[in-house]
């Protein structure tokens, strides 16, 4: 097993830290940041309570990796290139993983080896969104697949007890762990369990009641039980939605995902690899029943995402990124690929000779040929020949984003918002700020806590202005980040009288811009343009509106496929879609996104430049 892991493994390594060096499209995505912000709060002293710092109850596998992220942060700082490191050390362990797998269930050991060395390269070499997401390190889909090879692994070496013996323990031990931690980090992981318990009930009905495999799985899912009993029913909320919603579009969603060329080669050359090497190798029982397994898993996949919110529908255009829950799909093809067509590049005499075994080489070796043209577009979508000034970059950019992860938990920490006086928020403030917090950082707490509160504005500066007694410019930096409750409940529905009128201050009208009509991005500008061109506050709210194009459309990849999650590429659109603005309220448009770039430690906010720039 040792040369099909190492070979995979740095096929793996390699790409990725070719997409790092170049910095292709997997970059300053917001909830990789929002999740840096829970390992700063797991580093620091503040005054939260552990079980309710998780960004999501539901998703254990989240705040695993954020105490990952705490590893890297106390090491290397927060930064961009911690969150890489740890993306590529977690998808190490994933190839690893599923290498074992390939190996243990692939039949005679040159079999094996053929087997487990393909499946690993496809691995590395997958389609483009696959590669992408390995290196975005959120703790769910991609990095849920760990667990999913580790259960299926085990279920099946467990099942595979012969003449009704007793599994080994340490088996038994390794299934229950992986399959009660694997369901507190994803959900996704519970229907690989599922799975197994089912081969299980066939072949080793005995085994599920065995009490070292009960006990180990209630072990193993014990940190879920424990977010149960501290947040309730929040553990079965999925961005609002119960596990059992219903979500249509699940056919639509897969015909968006192959609606590109090199995505239906792919499904097809994989399909005909995994047919032709059956035939030519024929698997035996064990290859046979593994193949079978993954098979079944797939399935089980695709009906709970087909009658359930798992999927989103995703248009032909959109950016890859609502791909993402889409892996585990991804990577039980790409294992069945492995188990059933490896074997047969091992063939030697006249069976190598075999047509089958002819189709099984020219298919694998043209699937692998487009993965490499995958890999290769991606770094194209960087910029290789400034590696040395990327690298620079992604070690300086901050890690971290204190607005975005407080808008998830700051709801939870006090029970939830209530009163219309901020008294909640005041509490949940407290927590965060006082005096020496740097300006930056008040305004993104501020944003974040208060973007869906019910008090006013003036209740809140009430509030909020003992907790920074002695910061000098603190209060300014708090208002800042009040733009929500100046829109909602000053405001409301008059926006342009109240940017046209000289009794808002800058400051208000700079907070009013932060959070605008909402918080949208730069392909939605065009009826705040509208709103506030030509008004006596015009230039302050544009400056607010340029700091908040940074924080989401660079940080959140819903806008299709032009905005690539770089800061340059945003700021080109931005300035496009700016015209028709006067001269002096588009330079504020665009010093308001270059301060919030300098402010995440952005040095060049145009970065990274196109070669017609330079």
């Amino acid at each position: 097993m040792l040369r099909p892991l190492l070979l995979s493994l740095a096929v793996f390594a390699v790409t990725r830290l070719l997409f790092v060096a170049a910095m292709g499209d997997v970059f300053l995505y917001g909830e990789e940041l929002e999740k840096g912000f829970v390992a700063l709060c797991l580093l620091g002293d503040v005054d939260v309570p552990y079980t309710r710092l998780p960004y999501h109850p539901y998703e254990g596998g989240g705040f695993v990796a954020s105490h990952l992220k705490a590893l890297a942060f106390s090491l290397m700082g927060s930064s961009i290139l911690a969150h890489k490191v740890c993306a590529l050390v977690w998808g190490l362990f994933v190839v690893a993983a599923s290498v074992r797998l390939l190996h243990r269930h692939g039949g005679g050991s040159r079999e094996a080896d053929s087997a487990s060395a393909l499946g690993g390269v496809l691995l590395a070499l997958g389609p483009a969104h696959f590669q992408r997401e390995s290196l975005l390190h959120l703790g769910i889909h991609f990095e849920a697949l760990l667990f999913v090879a580790l259960v299926l692994d085990q279920g099946l070496r467990v099942s595979a007890a012969e003449g009704g013996a007793e599994p080994r323990r340490r088996d038994l031990l390794a299934l229950g762990l992986a399959a009660g931690f694997g369901t507190y980090f994803s959900y996704q992981v519970a229907l690989a369990v599922g799975v197994v318990a089912g081969l299980l009930m066939v072949r080793s009905p005995r085994v599920l009641l065995s009490p070292t495999l009960v006990a180990a799985t209630l072990l193993g899912v014990s940190p879920l039980m424990m977010m149960a009993a501290a947040t309730g029913g929040e553990v079965f909320d999925l961005h609002g939605e119960t596990i059992s919603a219903t979500g249509p579009g699940f056919l639509e969603s897969l015909r968006a995902g192959l609606s590109a060329p090199l995505a239906v080669g792919a499904a097809m050359l994989g399909a005909g690899a995994a047919i032709s090497g059956a035939v030519a190798a024929p698997p035996e029982k064990g290859r046979r029943i593994a193949s079978m397994t993954l098979l079944a898993f797939a399935g089980v996949w695709c009906a709970a995402a087909a009658s359930t919110g798992l999927f989103v529908v995703t248009p032909a255009d959109a950016h890859w990124f609502p791909l993402l829950r889409a892996a585990p799909l991804v990577w039980v093809l790409l294992m069945l690929v492995g188990l059933l067509a490896g074997p047969a590049l091992a063939l030697e005499g006249v069976a190598r000779g075999g047509a089958a075994a002819k189709v099984a080489r020219s298919t694998t070796a043209a699937l692998v040929g487009i993965g490499l043209i995958h890999t290769a577009r991606i770094v194209d979508e960087g910029q290789l020949g400034r590696a040395g000034e990327n690298l620079q970059h992604i070690a300086r950019v901050r890690g971290d984003d204190p607005r975005g992860a407080l808008a998830k938990i700051g709801p939870r920490l006090e029970g939830g918002r209530s009163t219309a006086d901020g008294s909640v928020e005041a509490e949940v403030l407290g927590r965060f700020l006082g005096p020496g917090v740097e300006s930056g950082l008040i305004t993104d707490v501020v944003a974040g806590v208060t973007q869906a509160t019910e008090a006013r504005a003036e209740d809140l500066e009430e509030r909020i202005a003992p907790l920074l007694a002695g910061t000098p410019g603190g209060l300014d930096a708090a208002r800042r980040g009040l733009g929500s409750p100046l829109f909602h409940y000053r405001y409301p529905g008059r926006l342009r009288a109240a940017l046209d009128a000289e009794s808002l201050p800058e400051i208000d009208a700079e907070a009013l811009g932060r959070f605008g009509l909402g918080w949208y991005g730069a392909t939605d500008l065009s009826g705040e343009m509208g709103v506030a061109s030509g008004t006596l506050r015009a230039r302050p709210y544009l400056r607010g509106v340029g700091a908040r194009v940074f924080r989401t459309a660079v940080m959140q990849p819903y806008w299709g496929t032009e905005l690539v999650l770089r800061p340059g590429a945003v700021r080109r659109a931005m300035a496009s879609r700016a015209t028709a603005l006067a001269a002096l309220e588009r330079e504020a448009l665009l010093a308001g996104f270059d301060e919030e770039a300098r402010s995440f430690g952005v040095v060049d906010p145009t970065w990274p430049r196109v070669d017609s720039e330079r």
